[in-house]
């Protein structure tokens, strides 16, 4: 996400559709907030932050399973087989830690 896929063979053939940075990079802010209070600074992104988690559900949550399944997902699992258990973990967490930020702001 963020990069248009006329750039995958150019920049990342073999990890360009692996998005489970996203899901990485929510935790990164949510542990970020946890350990310095900072809303000044994750003020500034709030509105960006929940786009991406607006479109991470609208993309790739399963509404049958409730799992980040959907077709266009793919995740790093280190099974050699795509299991969204993981992922889908990763999200609730970084929403914990973003709910927690929200009532801050």
């Amino acid at each position: 996400m963020g990069q248009g896929k006329q750039y995958r063979e150019a920049y990342y053939p073999s990890e360009y559709s692996e998005t489970d940075y996203q899901f990485f990079f929510l935790v990164t802010l949510g542990d970020y907030y946890v350990l310095t209070s900072d809303t000044a600074l994750l003020g500034k992104y709030w509105n960006g932050t929940k786009f991406l988690v607006e479109t991470m559900v609208d993309r790739y949550l399963d509404p049958v399973s409730g799992l980040f399944a959907g077709s266009d997902a793919f995740w790093f699992t280190a099974q050699g087989t795509q299991n969204p258990t993981a992922p889908t973990a990763l999200f609730a967490i970084a929403l914990l830690w973003s709910d927690a930020l929200g009532a801050y702001r």
